[in-house]
């Protein structure tokens, strides 16, 4: 399942080329990209980069190093990055394409997710346990909890792909399962409501129609202060992979709401492998970002869709008016302001640098942070974004 499937793409991608409504000649011109900080280098070539923030604004980032091995840094408000920590080594770590671990503030404590989960490709099949696991710290990541196993089936998680977010105490974990009937993959979550110290028993919150979702797209999820979980999941209805959202109550079992992202539907017969982003806008409005066939598109709802550009691997980031969305495209990193949601024209996008798998926080001032991987380099590359 982790292997990657043939597309056939419409649009041929050119370095740093972005597409928007407007004509290039129309287009105002784009500034010079930003310099990016190069974080952590000294360890190495690192991967899936993912960041949590805390209401006062402290930023907690996790990612993949060499032997598969899970560092956690933490930067205070005003202050500069910690030294990462070593959470352990999992030789059969989920990591690549979306699949590495997942960090979250729940009040003052750090909770990390992760699956042990991999592909062999000399074997040319799963290895590790398959099971999602959390750990907890409570001093900044000096320190963690043992493991706490998160899904009730052994080796249930295998697929590797699943999304945290926590809000106080309250902790919700999503991932891709295929227990139960009809058989083919579903989503699962477990809640927490001890700071993620121990999880509820998991329950399935969908099950597509057509007995699937889509096999190998992650899932993305965010809590607002109701107690409700927002969910974004590829979909498999019908033959279409289509980005879908749907709502979780604070104590339901089944997801809710359940809408399709965009006005167009995308016939595919194979997984794109790309999940996309949400977040949660002003009035807790659900802000994704996603993509169909080559297209990134945003919508704030459900239906009613914006274009942003070429691209794949979406991620987004919001607190209350303002909203920044990151992509990928041909090696670079791009974004586009998410501010106005009645806007009738597309935003106009900006390169950011070279990149891969970005990871976006929305900061209390009103900026956001970006971290992505640098393939084949050393480090991570992390930008600012203040307008």
């Amino acid at each position: 399942m982790n292997m990657r499937l043939p597309l056939s793409f419409r649009c041929a991608f050119g370095l740093g080329a972005l597409l928007s409504c407007a004509s290039a000649q129309e287009a105002p011109p784009t500034p010079a990209p930003p310099i990016p900080q190069l974080l952590f280098a000294e360890l190495g070539a690192l991967a899936q980069p993912q960041l949590a923030v805390r209401e006062d604004g402290a930023l907690a980032l996790a990612f993949v190093g060499a032997k598969s091995a899970i560092h956690v840094a933490v930067r205070s408000p005003g202050a500069e990055w910690s030294s990462p920590r070593l959470l352990g080594e999992e030789p059969n770590l989920a990591a690549g394409m979306r699949r590495g671990p997942r960090i979250a503030w729940a009040g003052e404590a750090l909770v990390v997710s992760y699956i042990a989960s991999r592909f062999d490709r000399e074997k040319r099949k799963v290895v590790g346990s398959g099971n999602l696991y959390a750990r907890r710290s409570t001093d900044g990541g000096t320190s963690w909890s043992s493991s706490v196993q998160v899904n009730g089936g052994a080796g249930s998680a295998a697929e590797g792909l699943h999304a945290m977010a926590a809000h106080g105490d309250r902790v919700v974990i999503v991932w891709l399962d295929p227990r139960g009937e009809p058989q083919g993959m579903k989503l699962f979550a477990a809640r927490s409501t001890d700071g993620g110290q121990s999880f509820e028993k998991d329950v399935p919150i969908y099950a597509s129609p057509s007995k699937t979702i889509c096999e190998c797209c992650h899932p993305s999820i965010a809590l607002g202060a109701d107690g409700a979980t927002r969910v974004l999941w590829r979909n498999q209805i019908d033959g279409h992979r289509d980005m879908f959202v749907g709502t979780l109550g604070p104590s339901a079992h089944q997801l809710a709401a359940v809408e399709p992202c965009g006005t167009n539907r995308w016939k595919l017969a194979a997984c794109p492998m790309d999940g996309g982003g949400l977040a949660l806008g002003a009035s807790e409005l659900p802000i994704s970002v996603w993509r169909r066939e080559s297209l990134i598109y945003a919508t704030h709802g459900a239906t009613r869709e914006l274009l942003l550009g070429q691209g794949k691997n979406a991620a987004v980031a919001a607190r209350g008016s303002r909203a920044l969305a990151v992509w990928e495209n041909d090696g670079m990193i791009a974004c586009a302001s998410l501010d106005s949601p009645s806007a009738e024209s597309s935003p106009v996008p900006r390169v950011l640098g070279a990149g891969a798998y970005a990871s976006i926080a929305a900061l209390p001032e009103g900026s956001f942070f970006v971290v992505a991987e640098r393939p084949r380099e050393r480090g991570l590359a992390a930008w600012k974004i203040e307008d």
